[in-house]
């Protein structure tokens, strides 16, 4: 099995800060009204998720599972 790339973990570890920041941002938010309220939260969200978006796609190839997924969500996020 090849070793990942410095690169890669730098990818890996900006992907992993970002649903962290996520966790947080949301932790005391018990409903969905309560968060589509609070633009600020959102906004903080999606900017994460572009991140984790970008982040995925610089990936090398042996890193490279089903992560199409969040490269298409970064791109929704960022054409809405």
């Amino acid at each position: 099995m090849p070793s990942i790339s410095d690169k890669d973990k730098d990818n890996l570890l900006n992907i992993i800060d970002s649903i962290e920041k996520i966790r947080s941002y949301v932790k005391d938010i018990t409903s969905y009204e309560k968060f589509s309220i609070d633009v600020k939260t959102i906004d903080a969200v999606l900017m994460n998720f572009v991140v984790i978006g970008e982040s995925v796609s610089k990936l090398s190839e042996c890193c490279f599972c089903t992560s199409f997924a969040f490269v298409a969500l970064r791109n929704r996020v960022l054409l809405s």
